[in-house]
């Protein structure tokens, strides 16, 4: 039987070193000169740039079974952001010439990475949308239903009930505004059933666990 995608990564990362890094630690800088690829085995990894006005723009999140930074493996790009831990995670370091010669010879594995490529750049062009468009409580709902979805964890409580764990600065850098505007919001959408905080996690609710607003 074909080994799934996911475990035939975890296979060939397992070969190499292993790092458990705390939450917040920077693994690469901007214009780092490695040629190293990271394989997350827990945990989330945050891409971000800085931005003009000094504030941090998340363009990217990796989770378990992803890898990266594969641009200047690829491309002859080089890399404008930071990658740091969101949480505390266990990684795994490989050259990324073998990574590469790994990807090439798995057409699977490539079209996975390349599945995952598009679903990131889906997610960015939803972001940009929302940033040109939309007021601050749009930008928030739009970005919890994209998150839920992507790195949600079901909940077995609840049907239908999604967890995620994200701070109100990481949803602020996501959203492009301010914590304070995120942490307004966040209140008013908790008091309108659109989620509730459980031991730590957003856990977003079903649609028809929802408050429906009165017009007036």
């Amino acid at each position: 039987m074909e080994q799934p995608v996911s475990k035939k990564s975890h296979d060939f990362f397992s070969s190499f070193p292993q790092l458990s890094i705390k939450r917040g630690r920077i693994l690469i800088h901007p214009y780092d000169i490695s040629n190293i690829i990271y394989f997350v085995e827990t945990g989330f990894i945050r891409q971000y740039i800085i931005s003009e006005s000094d504030t941090e723009v998340t363009v990217n999140i990796f989770k378990p079974f992803s890898f990266f930074p594969m641009m200047g493996i690829i491309t002859d790009l080089k890399n404008k952001y930071y990658f740091v831990a969101a949480s505390d995670c266990r990684v795994r370091r490989a050259p990324g010439s073998q990574v590469l010669e790994f990807v090439k010879k798995n057409p699977d594995v490539l079209f996975d990475l390349l599945k995952r490529v598009y679903i990131g750049v889906d997610g960015l062009l939803t972001q940009l949308e929302q940033l040109m468009s939309a007021d601050a409580e749009k930008r928030i709902t739009t970005l919890l239903t994209l998150l839920g979805k992507r790195f949600g964890e079901k909940e077995e409580k609840v049907a239908g009930r999604l967890k995620i764990r994200f701070t109100h600065q990481q949803l602020a850098s996501l959203t492009g505004l301010s914590r304070e505007t995120v942490s307004r919001q966040m209140k008013k959408l908790e008091r309108e059933n659109f989620f509730k905080i459980s031991s730590g996690y957003i856990c977003l609710l079903p649609p028809s666990f929802r408050k429906k607003r009165i017009l007036s």
